[in-house]
């Protein structure tokens, strides 16, 4: 049936039964289509053809995630502990119920572990979800967000009216990117990292509250601070560098383990010495090269493009 049309005038005639009998063996046909669906999260259905006066046959696209995708993100949410106990065993919860079918979600969550899920919340816990929703609503609208933040080494709180332009999570931590309002203001900022036009990068689970205002600033959309180079600069408030090593053709599996973004550029036949450029920020560079000791030959360092 597959790619064929199907004609109920021609197919009452072909099996001597009326209209209503092939009409009901599509319907049929149809509902079965959809629960297999269902199931699958993808399959095909029948649709009429006003051009073509028939029915034919219709893949229709995956819209479900699938129950290897569902226990991948399950898992990621698991090991992040990004989220309190409550709001994690709700999340997936919610998961395994809205796309897992029900005879595997027994299953599925003996798989996560879920029911004796061993977790310990971090201090300093914040609505994620909340904070987020609010955070991305305020770059979208380019609406100013004063903040209050509590300091990671003194303890105390700063008071804080920043343009958002990110949000972004690495390292097992939510963070905001945001400019200061006010250009000679700092919003936690060196003067250095002011005048390259580093935003500030502030750990959400340090925010005791936070405004949205209604003051507006004026945003280009080209000037979205969206690169991920730039988020991550953000967040070690440094610059980039290329720094180009030698090493041998077995250390260079380490290597790249340790640096996922490292480029071998060339390596000499045999036995003999690979030229690889890693990148790293500045300020880790002498403390990469202690960890990697004598397998590596610094040969330069340089600022990135």
């Amino acid at each position: 049936m597959n790619g064929k049309l199907v004609q109920k005038r021609k197919e009452s005639v072909r099996y001597h039964v009326d209209n209503r009998t092939i009409q009901r063996d599509i319907d049929d046909i149809r509902a079965y289509l959809a629960e297999m669906g269902r199931e699958r999260g993808a399959g095909n259905t029948v649709v009429y053809d006003r051009a073509r006066r028939g029915y034919r046959l219709e893949t229709v696209q995956p819209l479900a995630l699938t129950r290897e995708e569902i226990l991948v993100l399950c898992k990621m949410v698991l090991g992040s502990f990004m989220f309190s106990e409550e709001e994690t065993r709700e999340l997936l919860n919610k998961m395994l119920t809205v796309y897992t079918p029900k005879e595997e979600r027994a299953v599925m969550a003996e798989l996560l572990g879920v029911q004796t899920l061993p977790y310990e919340e971090r201090a300093g816990h914040v609505d994620v979800f909340r904070t987020i929703w609010e955070w991305c609503c305020a770059v979208t609208g380019c609406h100013y967000v004063r903040i209050s933040l509590r300091d990671g080494r003194t303890g105390g709180l700063r008071e804080l009216k920043v343009k958002p332009v990110a949000a972004t999570y690495t390292g097992h931590y939510f963070y905001i990117i945001a400019f200061p309002a006010d250009p000679d203001g700092d919003a936690g900022l060196t003067r250095t990292e002011v005048a390259t036009g580093v935003p500030g990068a502030f750990r959400m689970d340090r925010i005791e509250s936070m405004e949205v205002l209604e003051q507006k600033y004026l945003e280009v959309y080209s000037n979205r601070y969206t690169e991920l180079v730039g988020l991550r600069r953000s967040l070690h408030g440094d610059t980039l560098r290329k720094v180009l090593v030698t090493c041998g053709k077995k250390a260079v599996p380490e290597l790249l383990d340790l640096v996922p973004e490292a480029e071998v550029l060339s390596c000499e036949e045999g036995e003999g010495d690979c030229l690889v450029q890693v990148p790293i920020f500045r300020r880790f560079v002498h403390r990469w090269l202690e960890k990697v000791g004598n397998r590596v030959q610094l040969l330069t360092v340089v600022d990135s493009d």
